[in-house]
């Protein structure tokens, strides 16, 4: 969207199958799904994630979904839609406090020795 990639990511089991309560745990909690935006820097792969406190203050004047729970800090459940959530990416994507470097993650390519 407006030439910036973003990724939604969930942990899976390291076999590859979780159960389902799981994986509806694990879809609700941070930092194992999280939306994340997607740069590529040479041989570094980076998502920064979406953090959860600039979300909260970049969605008060208009909500990106109907309702929202906030459990704590880190657990936030919400009924947005995919129209929903490009319209908010579109609109913040490039935001630099959204999707701040403090809790990046970044992936080096391997080269062979």
């Amino acid at each position: 969207m407006n030439d910036v990639t973003f990724a939604d990511t969930l942990a899976d089991g390291p076999g590859g199958d979780i159960t389902s309560s799981e994986g509806y745990r694990s879809l609700h909690q941070v930092p194992f799904h999280m939306v994340s935006r997607v740069e590529r820097n040479g041989d570094r792969f980076i998502l920064r994630p979406l953090m959860t406190k600039q979300f909260s203050d970049a969605t008060k004047e208009k909500p990106i979904a109907s309702w929202i729970l906030q459990t704590d800090y880190e657990t936030t459940v919400f009924n947005a839609s995919s129209a929903d959530w490009v319209e908010f990416l579109k609109t913040h994507g490039k935001d630099e406090s959204l999707f701040s470097e403090e809790s990046q993650l970044v992936f080096l390519r391997q080269t062979d020795q």
